[in-house]
């Protein structure tokens, strides 16, 4: 069974746009089902935002054979709108491709996901396929594992994402002082620190949960020598601001 796609916007017609036509520049786009899922205004000025987000899509709908609109009525958040999306749909094509807004593609974008996929579905200890890479090609390999999760354009299997772990009391009293400095990566960034502000209301954000999943599971996640993936979204128009390769969302 084919991954399907799965596209978050909110209120950002112009972000949308590049997304999406990086995509359909990937020839295997035309052939996979996308779902894109338009988060609920806060005010007025997202409503104006969220009709042109829909004009954006209704360009773009004779690229594909399937692509199915997900309008909410009210604003969920990135957190909820994420997760509830991916978990739902999820288990109806077995894997997915998981994109926001905000991020613009390599041409080869989809053929790695699709076979890396593919080539990792038995393989329980791989847990998520990233898009972005933060290294260097430096040698003659296509793709590494990493401990470090990134969330610039993903992808993971349903048996995996089944195990994802929201329970912050837990997740904010498990770690021993060993695994914070391993997941903070040798204390280069301090992730923890994010599951702690989402315990006290800091912050209310989704990937830290996916991350901690990963690390309690010992999970792997492919990462490309090469980045697959560009962010278009540190410019102040995102929700949450900030480099997501170093404060994951």
């Amino acid at each position: 069974m084919k991954p399907v796609i799965l596209i978050f916007a909110f209120n950002r017609p112009s972000h949308l746009s590049k997304l999406l036509n990086s995509l359909f520049l990937n020839k295997e786009s035309k052939q996979i089902p996308i779902i894109i899922f338009i988060d609920g205004p806060r005010n007025n000025n997202d409503k104006k935002c969220i009709c042109s987000v829909k004009k954006v899509i209704n360009h773009y709908k004779s690229y594909s054979k399937s692509i199915k609109i997900i309008s909410r009525r009210k604003n969920l958040g990135t957190q909820q709108s994420i997760i509830s999306g991916v978990t739902k749909y999820i288990k109806q094509y077995k894997s997915a491709i998981i994109l926001e807004d905000d991020l613009v593609l390599d041409q080869f974008f989809l053929q790695y996901m699709i076979n890396s996929l593919e080539i990792y579905k038995s393989n329980k200890e791989v847990f998520h396929i990233s898009g972005y890479s933060f290294l260097s090609n430096t040698n003659s390999k296509r793709a590494v594992f990493s401990r470090f999760m990134n969330c610039w354009g993903w992808a993971t299997w349903t048996d995996r994402w089944s195990l994802l772990n929201r329970d912050i009391n837990y997740l904010s009293s498990s770690f021993s002082k060993k695994e914070i400095y391993q997941f903070n990566i040798n204390d280069s960034h301090d992730f923890y620190r994010q599951i702690i502000e989402n315990k006290v209301g800091i912050i209310n954000t989704w990937a830290i949960f996916w991350y901690a999943t990963i690390f309690k599971s010992n999970g792997l996640c492919l990462t490309p020598v090469t980045t697959l993936v560009n962010n278009n979204g540190n410019d102040g128009s995102g929700i949450n601001q900030g480099s997501k390769l170093r404060n994951i969302n």
